[in-house]
């Protein structure tokens, strides 16, 4: 599959696939990508797989100081829209687009004070 991709790095795990593009210009990355997308998804056709765009979304990173103008750049995979997210999760990890640690620090957080709170309750219930 990485072969047939022109513009973009792929990163593969498990049926888990993770396109990445850089540049600084953002219509030719767009530009870069749609390309890239239709051979991909020809190539899932080819080889009789399916492409799940319910979980197919993207995000740009960029510094938090840094305004895009996203006019007229819409990343469309046969007839649906892929969304713009602000947030990903990749391999467990949360990354936003400004690339800053608050929201990882924060899920961290929660499901640290979810476990707390099982932990506090179960031991009233069980021996020591």
């Amino acid at each position: 599959m990485h072969k047939c991709i022109q513009h973009c790095k792929s990163i593969l795990f498990a049926d888990d696939t993770t396109l990445y593009i850089t540049g600084k210009n953002i219509k030719t990355l767009f530009q870069h990508l749609k390309q890239d997308l239709t051979v991909l998804v020809d190539w899932f056709r080819a080889n009789k797989l399916s492409l799940n765009l319910n979980k197919t979304n993207y995000t740009i990173f960029k510094p938090s100081n840094l305004r895009l103008n996203l006019e007229g750049l819409d990343l469309v995979c046969g007839d649906e829209k892929i969304a713009r997210v602000e947030v990903i999760k990749f391999l467990g990890i949360y990354l936003d687009e400004n690339l800053n640690w608050s929201f990882p620090v924060k899920s961290l957080y929660s499901k640290l004070s979810q476990s707390l709170y099982l932990l506090t309750n179960v031991k009233k219930t069980i021996p020591s």
